[in-house]
């Protein structure tokens, strides 16, 4: 049984790796390049988090017009994950792509916050998240 809630775990993720592709496609290099890195498709995680880490040398940049459009598409596309239903959004979010904004990052992120990620942001730091990415076969 535990097999079949991975599987429809790891299936979830990869719909929220679809759902960011497609409101973020410029990001598909990103993910070929991680592809070859892994030597196979990696899983959402690798992916927000690389999602982050360039969303945080952004916001570093924040002085650029250029920039302030790019990362108006990523929070925008990382709404659209976060609403999407089925994708383990909560935990994909937080442990992926909120985890790799350091604090000055997350501070400069706020205004381009959305409600649902904003909602997740929020959860991540106060540690009350739902329980979504708990694991019952965990440590079996």
């Amino acid at each position: 049984m535990c097999h079949g809630a991975r599987d429809e775990r790891s299936a979830a993720r990869d719909r929220a790796v679809v759902a960011l592709l497609e409101a973020l496609p410029e990001l598909l290099p990103v993910v070929v390049a991680l592809a070859e890195d892994y030597g196979d498709l990696p899983g959402a995680h690798v992916v927000f988090r690389e999602l982050g880490e360039i969303t945080a040398l952004l916001l570093g940049r924040l002085r650029d017009e250029e920039h302030e459009e790019q990362l108006e598409r990523i929070f925008e596309a990382v709404e659209v994950v976060a609403r999407t239903p089925g994708a383990e959004t909560t935990e994909t979010v937080a442990y992926g792509f909120v985890a790799a904004l350091d604090p000055r990052a997350l501070d400069l992120a706020v205004p381009y916050l959305h409600e649902e990620s904003e909602r997740i942001v929020e959860a991540y730091l106060t540690r009350s998240l739902d329980g979504e990415g708990d694991d019952a076969c965990d440590g079996r």
